[in-house]
C-alpha cells in the first residue's frame, strides 16, 4: 500500500465524537508518549551510550526513526485511529533533524574543511573509521530519511508535502556541511534566514491547510535546524562579532516579518493592530540595527573595509545603512510610519553634518551634501516637510563647509577659489533675476503642496 493510500485511510477516520472528561487521558498518553520519544532521540547528541563506535550507535538511531514511521502506518491501517498515527509521523520530523546533526559531525570527523577553536566533550564527536564510510553512512541513511519525511509531510499538510519535504531537507542539508567557524556560520545563518521567511511568508502562505494546527507545526519545523546549527556554534565554538551580528540581524529581521505578517492577516480580518504588535515590530527593527553595529564594531571583513576606505567615509558605511533600513520599515510599518523615516531622517543627517564640523575634511562634506540630497528626495516622494527641511539643512550645510576646504587647499591659489566662486555666484543671480517671476510662481505651488504635508 502506497503512502498517499495510508494518508487516505488515515483522513477517512469519521471525526471522533466530542470531548468527555475521560477523553482528556488519551491525550495525556500521547503527549507522554511523544515527549518520551523525543527525548530519546535526543539523547544522541548528548551520551555516548557505552562502548560501541559511533557507526552503530548511529544504527540504532536509524532503527528508532523506522520504528516510529512503521508504528504511524500500524496505527493508522490496522488499529484505525488518525491521531495516534499522526503523532508518529509528526515525531518523524521532530526527529529527522537529529539524524542530519548526528551525520555532520560523522562527515567533520573526516571532511573537515576548517579546525575551529574548541575544546569538544565527548558527547559531541561523532567519529567514522574512514571517508568512504562517513559517505556511505550518510547516503544510505538518506534512503530512510527523505521517503519517511515524505509521508510524515503528506500527513500533516498533502498538497504542500513536496514543497515542504524539499524545503525541510534542504535546511536540514545545512547540518552536513564539514565547517564549524563561527565565521562561516554567520554566511549560512545570512543565507539561509531570507530564503526560510521567502518561504514562510510568499510560498506558504496561502492554503487553508497550511493554516491548521498540523499545517502550521510543519511550517514551523522548518526553521528547527537552522536553531540547531546555531546552538551548536554558541555551545561549542569560539562567538565571533560577526556572528554576534548577523545573528542579531537575522532575529530582528525575523520578528519584523513575522510581526508584519500578524498585521496583514489582522486587517485582512478586519482588525486594527493592536500597540502590541507595533513595539514587537520596532524591536525588531532596533534588533537589526544593533546587530549592524556589533558588525561594525569588530567583524573582520568590515575592518578590511575601514582600511580600504578613507577615514572621512567610516561613518558613513556606519550611519548610512541603518538609515536605510528605517526608512525600508515604514513601508510595511504598523501604524504610521513616519516616524520610522523621522528617525531615519535624524539618525543620518545629525553625525553626517556634524562630521564636517569637527574637522572631517572635503569628503565628509561631499557624503554630507549626498545625504542631504537623498534625503530631501525621498521626504518629497513621501511628503514630508519636516524631513525636507532637515535634508536641505543638511545640504546646505554640505556646500559651505565644501566651500570652506576648497578655500583651505593648498594646490589651489586662494584667488582662483575665490575667482571662481565669484563666477559661479553671479550666474546663478543673473538665473534668479531672468526667472524670477516663474520661480516666485513655483515656490507659490510648492507652499501651498506643503500645507498638506506631514511634518
Amino acid at each position: 500500500m502506497t503512502s498517499e493510500t495510508a494518508n487516505d485511510t488515515i483522513s477517512a477516520e469519521p471525526a471522533p465524537p466530542p470531548a468527555t472528561p475521560h477523553s482528556h487521558l488519551p491525550v495525556a498518553l500521547r503527549s507522554l508518549g511523544a515527549v518520551l520519544l523525543v527525548g530519546a532521540a535526543s539523547t544522541f547528541l548528548f551520551r555516548t551510550w557505552g562502548a560501541a563506535d559511533d557507526v552503530h550507535r548511529y544504527l540504532l538511531l536509524l532503527g528508532q526513526l523506522c520504528l516510529v514511521t512503521i508504528s504511524g502506518f500500524v496505527c493508522g491501517l490496522r488499529v484505525r485511529e488518525r491521531r495516534g498515527a499522526r503523532t508518529f509521523l509528526s515525531l518523524v520530523v521532530a526527529i529527522v533533524p537529529v539524524h542530519f546533526a548526528v551525520l555532520g559531525g560523522v562527515l567533520y570527523s573526516q571532511l573537515a574543511l576548517d579546525a575551529p577553536l574548541s575544546d569538544l566533550p565527548g558527547y559531541a564527536i561523532w567519529r567514522a573509521q574512514d571517508v568512504g564510510t562517513a559517505i556511505g553512512l550518510t547516503l544510505g541513511a538518506q534512503l530512510l530519511l527523505v521517503p519517511a519525511t515524505f509521508i510524515a509531510m503528506l500527513t500533516l499538510a498533502r498538497p504542500h508535502a513536496r514543497v515542504l519535504t524539499a524545503a525541510f531537507l534542504g535546511v536540514n542539508a545545512l547540518l552536513l556541511l564539514p565547517l564549524r567557524g563561527a565565521d562561516t556560520m554567520a554566511l549560512v545563518v545570512a543565507l539561509a534566514t531570507p530564503a526560510l521567511l521567502f518561504l514562510q511568508l510568499r510560498v506558504l502562505a496561502g492554503g487553508p491547510d497550511l493554516h491548521t494546527p498540523l499545517g502550521r507545526y510543519a511550517r514551523a519545523m522548518l526553521i528547527v535546524p537552522l536553531l540547531v546549527l546555531v546552538g551548536r556554534t554558541i555551545m561549542h565554538y569560539p562567538a565571533s562579532y560577526t556572528f554576534s551580528g548577523v545573528l542579531t540581524i537575522a532575529g530582528g529581521l525575523s520578528l519584523f516579518a513575522w510581526v508584519t505578517h500578524l498585521a496583514r492577516e489582522r486587517a485582512d480580518d478586519g482588525l486594527r493592530p493592536t500597540h502590541a504588535l507595533g513595539l514587537l515590530q520596532a524591536g525588531g527593527v532596533a534588533a537589526s540595527v544593533a546587530g549592524w553595529l556589533i558588525l561594525c564594531a569588530g567583524s573582520p571583513l568590515l575592518r578590511d573595509v575601514w582600511n580600504a576606505l578613507h577615514p572621512a567615509l567610516w561613518l558613513g558605511v556606519v550611519v548610512i545603512p541603518c538609515s536605510a533600513a528605517l526608512w525600508l520599515s515604514a513601508d510595511h510599518a504598523v501604524g504610521h510610519g513616519r516616524w520610522y523615516r523621522r528617525l531615519a531622517a535624524t539618525g543620518s543627517a545629525v553625525p553626517l553634518a556634524l562630521h564636517p564640523l569637527l574637522g572631517g575634511g572635503l569628503l565628509a562634506s561631499l557624503v554630507c551634501m549626498l545625504a542631504g540630497a537623498a534625503i530631501a528626495t525621498l521626504a518629497l516622494r513621501d511628503q514630508l516637510k519636516g524631513v525636507l527641511g532637515l535634508g536641505a539643512l543638511t545640504g546646505l550645510l554640505g556646500v559651505v563647509t565644501a566651500a570652506v576646504e576648497l578655500i583651505r587647499i593648498e594646490t589651489l591659489t586662494h584667488w582662483a577659489t575665490l575667482t571662481g566662486l565669484g563666477v559661479v555666484l553671479i550666474f546663478a543671480a543673473s538665473f534668479l533675476e531672468r526667472n524670477r517671476k516663474q520661480l516666485a510662481g513655483r515656490l507659490t505651488l510648492v507652499q501651498e503642496d506643503l500645507r498638506g504635508w506631514q511634518y
